[in-house]
C-alpha cells in the first residue's frame, strides 16, 4: 500500500469518524432538549394542579365565610370576595388549556367559576343561595380530588 492510499484511507476514516460523532452528539443534545422541556412541562403541570386545588379550598372556604358573615361578628364583603375568586377561577382555568392538563378539572374551574357569577347576581336580589351551594360543593370537591390525583402523579 502506498503512503498516498494510506493518508486517503485516513483521512477519509477521520472524515466519517467526525460524521458519526456529530450526529451521535446531536441525537444527544435533541434528547437532553427533551428531556428538560418534559420535565419543566411536568413540573409546570403540577404546578398548576396545586393551584387549583389551592383555588377550590379557598373559593369553598369564602362561600362559607360570606353564608356565615351574618351568624358570627364579622362584615363580610361578599361582592368582592365572589367577584376575585370568580376572576382567579377563571384565569387559572385559561392557563390550564395550553398545559394540557384534565380537561374535567379546567370545566369545573370554568363552571365554578360561573356559579359563582350567579350568586353576585342573586347576592343583591336576597334569594337563597342554596341551590347554587348544592352544585358548586361537588364541582370543588371534584376539583381538590382531581388535583391530588395529579399532583401525586406527577410528582
Amino acid at each position: 500500500m502506498s503512503l498516498a492510499t494510506s493518508a486517503a484511507t485516513t483521512f477519509l476514516g477521520a472524515v466519517a469518524g467526525g460524521i458519526v460523532s456529530y450526529f451521535v452528539s446531536g441525537r444527544v443534545a435533541r434528547d437532553q432538549i427533551e428531556a428538560q422541556y418534559n420535565l419543566r412541562n411536568k413540573r409546570e403541570r403540577r404546578d398548576w394542579y396545586k393551584k387549583a386545588n389551592e383555588l377550590a379550598e379557598l373559593t369553598l372556604s369564602d362561600w362559607y365565610d360570606v353564608m356565615s358573615s351574618g351568624e358570627v361578628d364579622h362584615d363580610v364583603d361578599a361582592t368582592g370576595k365572589f367577584d376575585d375568586r370568580r376572576e382567579e377561577l377563571r384565569r387559572h382555568a385559561a392557563v390550564g388549556q395550553p398545559l394540557n392538563v384534565d380537561y374535567d378539572v379546567v370545566s369545573n374551574l370554568e363552571q365554578a367559576s360561573a356559579n359563582l357569577s350567579l350568586a353576585l347576581t342573586q347576592l343583591d336580589s336576597g334569594k337563597d343561595l342554596a341551590g347554587i351551594e348544592n352544585r358548586l360543593d361537588p364541582i370543588l370537591e371534584e376539583v381538590q380530588e382531581e388535583s391530588q390525583e395529579k399532583v401525586s402523579e406527577l410528582s
